[in-house]
């Protein structure tokens, strides 16, 4: 139940190689899977378009919706700040988890910058802590500066705030909360942890870890997101953005139809 590292370009193409390696494993499952995105904030428009329509065939979720759950892209483009872009979200983060029942434990982005723990009634901005630390790092420390140590775990302990730092080294964001996430199968938050690495040559990569991931309705549109909210993080920081690799502990072509996907997997990549 294990497959080979998927390293791609783009998303699009990471999206159609991850699906290409499960769907030949047995069951099309898998286990620790790989996947390496060398530009997280570039697709391929003819396989991003071929994305789109499987995704309304199967009367799925659109790309771009799974995709803001992660980071919400058109709202970030009216804000001059991430400050301006917490204090938006949070206005409508109420009604995103009352109208949709999918959002009704939160949003992943919502658990970035409202965390449901610490002594701040709207939340906690665990993503305005990693900007501000990798910003402070890298001003005060170029050429020498701290690479693997800016954290986004996804354990929250009690009602601690999940900000700590680890020999003043690491900040910490999370999405789990133990007393109020039950983790059923699928369930919300299948993204487990991120950590970012900042490069001595000021580009920062993003190492993300889901526990489990439906590669079909879910997969392009996590790239996707999780690019974005890399780029973001690099808008603040002055940053450049670099890798993003994505792990999954168990990973799965879910569909009951598989071969429109066998269809599009069977395709010619120019890209290859």
């Amino acid at each position: 139940m294990f497959v080979n590292p998927v390293h791609a370009p783009d998303i699009a193409t990471a999206w159609l190689e991850a699906l290409r390696a499960v769907y030949a494993s047995p069951g099309r499952k898998a286990l620790h899977t790989y996947v390496a995105i060398d530009n997280p904030t570039a697709e391929d428009p003819d396989l991003r378009f071929q994305a789109d329509r499987i995704m309304a065939e199967f009367s799925m979720a659109p790309i771009e919706t799974v995709a803001n759950t992660i980071f919400p892209a058109a709202l970030a483009t009216l804000c001059t700040s991430h400050e301006e872009l917490v204090t938006r979200y949070r206005e409508i983060y109420p009604t995103l988890r009352d109208r949709w029942r999918q959002n009704r434990d939160g949003t992943y982005f919502g658990r970035l910058v409202a965390h449901p723990v610490g002594g701040e009634s709207d939340g906690y901005d665990q993503l305005g802590a990693v900007i501000s630390k990798l910003r402070t790092e890298y001003a005060h420390t170029q050429g020498g500066t701290k690479t693997a140590v800016y954290e986004a775990a996804t354990i929250a302990i009690g009602d601690a705030e999940p900000s700590a730092d680890i020999d003043g080294a690491t900040a910490a964001a999370g999405i789990f909360v133990p007393a109020r996430d039950k983790l059923p199968v699928g369930g919300f938050p299948c993204l487990s942890h991120c950590s970012f690495q900042l490069d001595r040559d000021g580009r920062v990569h993003l190492l993300a870890q889901y526990r489990s991931q439906y590669l079909v309705q879910r997969g392009y549109g996590n790239y996707l997101g999780l690019g974005r909210l890399l780029a973001h993080v690099c808008r603040y920081t002055g940053l450049l953005p670099g890798r993003l690799t994505v792990t999954a502990g168990y990973a799965q072509i879910e569909v009951s139809r598989p071969r429109k996907i066998a269809a599009l997997i069977a395709q010619p990549n120019s890209l290859f």
